[in-house]
């Protein structure tokens, strides 16, 4: 059903061409989609007939469409696939065949696309993929650009400098209709609100039941008691290269036991590749100064490490793959490849499926479930693996409000007084849980400073 007042609001806009639909649950319905299809049909609205509208398709779509089959973690599969696919300059040309070297050099400029000018597509960064995507959006300008999320993946800087470019420099004339979860902070944005036009009402976090959590720090008693040395991530002058093009400079970086971090930078800072190092996904790592639980890098092997280390992000849930059921998932997801480890009980999972909405989908094939679901369900299986150290790299990408602040609830409920490790990476306030006691800060590959 499309949203005739949204519709309405935006069409009779005077003083405003950028419109931001925002709500709790915005990424659960279908509403940009809706008035899409709405405003193909319009053939004559008041003043004007519609003929060029252009909707951007999501880095999800189009990583669904292009992936090989199998598991493939982000730097692994850059590593392996490094000159395959298209790049960005390859899908921009092709787009705009009409223009010149002189205005590509301009566009490049607008949206910071000189590094990745040559980067295949399926190596870009969420945030790299949004400068991508809105410059492949406007630069046939269309009469109205609808993009999904826009703001999602870039950071505070770039949420609002896209808008100064556009309303500057780019001097876009048409509609910009876009998502989000929250309203855009800039002047030149009308926001509107789904409120209760289609919302979905918002419901209580319920509290993390007691017995679930005298269970669960029983359960991590069982491998976190058995941890090595006080420091289990050393790194003494870290640099990684892709191509001509340094990503991190002289990282020097001690992660000691129970140590509860947030990773911050702007895009393209290198939080992406100093994730990769720490969950044994970028080959240069064996060749770099650090130690992981207290051996050289290349000591253990690749599954040794990833039973130590619990990971999520929103690459690994981007390429993984599975026709068995959710709940066949669950145990097989647990288990590390040839390796015999700790095991959650029954009651846990059943617990952890039941409190985060999983239950119900027990036996549904893992394909079959919404994408929140599916995500839902990779990061809760984070949190019960029975590793020494969680590392999360901006876990809530596309989850609702209401599912974050379960996920927030839940791991202030039990962090602060478990020995986990904890490695966070997001530069959104309001993604971060407040148990979180140490902050390293990055910038152009550089660590800026450490609190």
């Amino acid at each position: 059903m499309v949203h005739n007042d949204i519709v309405d609001a935006i069409l009779s806009g005077k003083n405003h061409r950028i419109f931001c639909i925002y709500g709790e649950h915005i990424q659960e319905t279908k509403l940009l989609d809706d008035i899409h299809e709405y405003l193909k049909r319009l053939s004559n609205p008041p003043g004007r007939s519609f003929e060029k509208i252009t909707i951007l398709g999501s880095r999800a779509h189009y990583i669904e469409r292009h992936q090989h089959q199998g598991l493939f973690f982000q730097q692994r599969y850059q590593s392996s696939y490094n000159e395959w696919g298209e790049t960005v300059q390859h899908r921009l040309r092709a787009r705009g065949v009409t223009i010149d070297d002189l205005e590509w050099d301009q566009w490049k400029k607008w949206f910071e696309l000189e590094e990745i000018w040559e980067k295949p597509l399926l190596q870009l960064s969420s945030g790299e993929w949004q400068r991508f995507s809105l410059c492949y959006g406007l630069i046939n300008r269309p009469e109205i650009l609808i993009v999904p999320d826009l703001l999602n993946g870039l950071d505070q800087e770039w949420q609002h400098k896209i808008f100064d470019r556009i309303v500057g420099p780019i001097h876009y004339t048409g509609l910009l209709i876009f998502s989000s979860d929250v309203p855009a902070k800039h002047p030149a944005v009308q926001n509107i609100s789904m409120g209760s036009s289609g919302g979905i009402p918002s419901t209580a976090i319920p509290e993390f039941p007691t017995s679930l959590f005298d269970a669960y720090h029983e359960y991590q008693s069982k491998f976190l008691s058995a941890s090595t040395g006080p420091v289990q991530i050393r790194m003494e002058g870290v640099n990684i290269t892709y191509g001509e093009v340094q990503i991190l400079k002289e990282i020097h970086w001690h992660v000691q036991k129970g140590n509860k971090w947030n990773i911050q930078g702007p895009n393209g800072a290198g939080k992406s590749s100093l994730v990769s190092l720490i969950n044994a996904d970028n080959p240069q790592g064996y060749s770099q100064p650090i130690q992981l639980f207290g051996q050289k890098y290349g000591r253990q092997s690749i599954w040794e490490k990833k039973a130590r280390i619990a990971y999520f992000g929103s690459d690994f849930f981007q390429y993984f793959r599975s026709s068995k059921t959710l709940e066949d998932v669950v145990h097989q997801q647990l288990k590390t490849p040839y390796l015999k480890t700790i095991q959650p009980s029954m009651f846990l999972i059943d617990g952890f499926l039941t409190h985060f909405g999983l239950a119900p989908y027990r036996r549904t094939p893992y394909s079959r479930i919404s994408k929140t679901h599916r995500r839902q369900l990779l990061l809760l299986l984070s949190y019960l693996k029975s590793s020494e150290i969680l590392l999360l790299d901006e876990p809530y990408q596309d989850l609702s409000h209401h599912q974050i602040k379960l996920n927030n609830h839940f791991l202030e409920t039990v962090q602060p007084s478990s020995s986990q490790t904890v490695i966070f990476v997001t530069h959104r306030a309001d993604h971060k849980p407040n148990f979180l006691n140490k902050v390293l800060k990055l910038k152009e590959g550089r660590i800026l400073n450490t609190i």
